[in-house]
């Protein structure tokens, strides 16, 4: 949002950091919604929702998003070991957005029911670990 006539409240924040910060609420209620939507649709089991990068291992050690697992396209058969329970959500990114949507498919066809293609993490700008 842009700020055309240098509005203040007097607080000294622009209404940028204010949407910016009600934005960040609205992102962390939502999360905790979804959270709480996964445990009454499971029956009341908390399902971790798991945020899987499917780039190559070196794409993933060069920068990822702190938490997301990594099991590269190329060996996503492997993801039953790893995610067991095919009801918990999968949030899956790749660079751009193209492999994961394959591997959504892929993971929809073998029976995991919330699988969610999120596009790429060329396009995210929060902060990565090396």
């Amino acid at each position: 949002m842009n700020n055309p006539v240098n509005y203040s409240d007097g607080s000294g924040h622009s209404p940028d950091s204010i949407w910016k910060t009600l934005l960040g609420i609205a992102v962390a209620v939502g999360l905790a919604v979804v959270m709480v939507a996964a445990v009454v649709a499971s029956g009341g089991t908390l399902l971790v929702p798991v945020l899987l990068d499917v780039r190559t291992a070196a794409k993933y050690h060069a920068g990822h998003i702190d938490g997301s697992v990594n099991i590269p396209l190329d060996r996503i058969s492997s993801v039953e070991n790893t995610v067991k329970d095919k009801s918990t959500p999968l949030y899956v990114h790749c660079f751009s957005g193209g492999r994961s949507g394959q591997t959504v498919s892929y993971l929809k066809q073998i029976g995991y029911t919330n699988a969610k293609n999120i596009g790429g993490i060329s396009s995210y700008r929060g902060k990565v670990v090396k």
